[in-house]
């Protein structure tokens, strides 16, 4: 199978060996079912490229991470969650 597209990277025309430059058409051909693929410069490709390719779309970059909920205190992630369980004691209450 064959299609025309984009070169979203560098890469180099798999007849010839030129250096096809990001934004430039290229025909990518491939197997289904198989994990090859072959880029073909527009002089090596023996067809012209359609006049209606789209432009190369930017990629979306990753926004950076948000916490869900607000940071806690400082003191409160130190916390002595046992001593918490328990009721507090009065100086000199035993028990």
């Amino acid at each position: 199978m064959k299609t025309w597209e984009r070169a979203r990277r560098e890469r180099r025309c798999g007849f010839c060996g030129q250096t096809i430059e990001v934004g430039q058409p290229v025909l990518v051909r491939w197997l289904p079912g198989r994990d090859w693929r072959s880029a073909r410069c527009q002089a090596c490709a023996g067809e012209l490229a359609p006049a209606d390719l789209p432009l190369l779309q930017p990629l979306p970059r990753a926004v950076p991470m948000t916490p869900i909920q607000p940071m806690l205190a400082v003191e409160s992630l130190a916390r002595d969650w046992k001593a918490a369980a328990i009721a507090e004691r009065e100086p000199g209450e035993e028990g």
